[in-house]
């Protein structure tokens, strides 16, 4: 995965932190998918950090299909 000017954690799943955002990849505890969370300080920071994440997995799983609740 490669996101810009980041810091990556991967204790218990994979977790990029920007200046201005952050997002967290991980395995359900209690169902079996994957959970993606995103944080920003605007909308649209929380927006770009998600587009890096759909990004980067439509790189490695082209098919992907990804849905929020």
């Amino acid at each position: 995965m490669n996101f810009a000017d980041a810091e990556i954690n991967l204790i218990d799943g994979i977790r990029v932190t920007k200046s201005n955002s952050w997002g967290l990849l991980r395995a359900s505890n209690t169902s079996p998918k994957f959970v993606l969370r995103f944080e920003g300080n605007t909308p649209q920071d929380m927006e770009n950090i998600k587009n890096e994440f759909e990004k980067n997995l439509n790189q490695i799983f082209p098919d992907l299909s990804l849905e929020y609740c």
